[in-house]
């Protein structure tokens, strides 16, 4: 958080500044990412109703004055908040529009979403066809709904099928649509097997005088389905978005403590080389004095070989005159004695 008087953008990878003057009027909040303008806050006391107050916002987004750097003009992100309430606009998105949140970006997602080539909801929008073999007409129309649902800008949306209908597998299917085709970062798939009560109410209303068990359309229309209220259900949401934050904070601590580490051991190795890694003794000889030493030594072995050399060969000299002895020519014979 800084003033715009005294800002330094490159202070921290996230920043935002107080206060920042616009062509389009003063933004309570600038908001920089890698030393690059990404949007603005405008923040309204405690109890303001927000409604009317996008239209400020985008007022703002198109107001960043000429030369500062940025990620995309209009700035592509907004947000209104009260404090307790807090708005988000991804103008990035086709037909974009606020929506509430339950917390402020990091400054990395924020980078992220502005270095996308497109945007969970332009991806949404271009699905390929589903392929619908191995699937159940009841899965098909589920996912595909699901599909066209997510692609209105509707964040919510429930599935209702019958027990043995397939639900898991048109679960699976559907995230790995997600995944592949919309380029969803992560899903979060539960599954609760284990619900004594309703398993009680099927068997309850498949049961029949004859002994058999069988399940109608009727019968499963008549069977309450407990989904939790929405105050509920939004702390579940609040609870999911702050354990997937504290994820993300981990990966990213693990990514730079990793890069520290190999710059850490490069340093190591430097001091070590150096004879700082450890307190060197005064007392000790310096490693200097020492190959001074050992080169010395070298050359005074290296010149006693050369003597020796020398002195061997002044001492038989190759070329030096060898005492002859006779030799015996042809055609005489040697005098014997007596």
């Amino acid at each position: 958080m800084q003033s715009a008087d005294e800002m330094d953008i490159s202070a921290a990878r996230g920043v935002a500044v107080r206060e920042f003057p616009l062509k389009t009027g003063v933004a309570d909040y600038l908001l920089y990412g890698d030393c690059k303008a990404l949007g603005t806050v405008e923040a309204k006391p405690e109890g303001h109703t927000l409604t009317g107050v996008e239209s400020q916002s985008a007022k703002y987004s198109k107001g960043l004055p000429a030369g500062l750097p940025h990620f995309h003009l209009p700035l592509p992100f907004a947000y209104e908040s009260t404090g307790s309430v807090t708005q988000f606009t991804n103008l990035l998105d086709p037909h974009a529009r606020s929506r509430e949140i339950f917390t402020f970006h990091r400054p990395e997602e924020l980078i992220r979403l502005a270095t996308l080539e497109s945007q969970l909801r332009a991806n949404l929008r271009n699905m390929p066809e589903l392929i619908t073999t191995g699937l159940w007409n009841v899965q098909a129309e589920a996912i595909h709904n699901l599909e066209l649902s997510l692609a209105a800008n509707y964040p919510r949306a429930v599935i209702q099928m019958a027990t043995g209908s397939g639900k898991t597998f048109t679960g699976v299917t559907s995230s790995y649509r997600l995944i592949k085709f919309g380029k969803v970062k992560r899903i979060l798939f539960l599954v609760d097997r284990n619900s004594p009560a309703g398993n009680a109410r099927v068997m309850e209303s498949a049961a029949s005088t004859s002994g058999l068990y069988t399940l109608s359309v009727s019968k499963v229309s008549s069977l309450p389905v407990p989904i939790a209220s929405v105050c509920e259900q939004e702390q579940i949401v609040a609870e999911v978005d702050c354990y997937l934050s504290i994820i993300d904070e981990s990966e990213s601590q693990i990514t730079t403590n990793l890069k520290r580490s190999a710059r850490l051991r490069l340093s190591i190795l430097k001091r070590a080389f150096e004879g700082k890694l450890v307190p060197q003794d005064p007392n000790d000889e310096p490693a200097s004095v020492l190959l001074d030493r050992i080169k010395v030594n070298n050359a005074h072995v290296t010149a006693n070989r050369f003597n020796n050399k020398a002195q061997g060969r002044a001492a038989h000299p190759g070329s030096a005159a060898r005492e002859k002895v006779p030799v015996p020519q042809r055609g005489t014979t040697k005098p014997r004695s007596g």
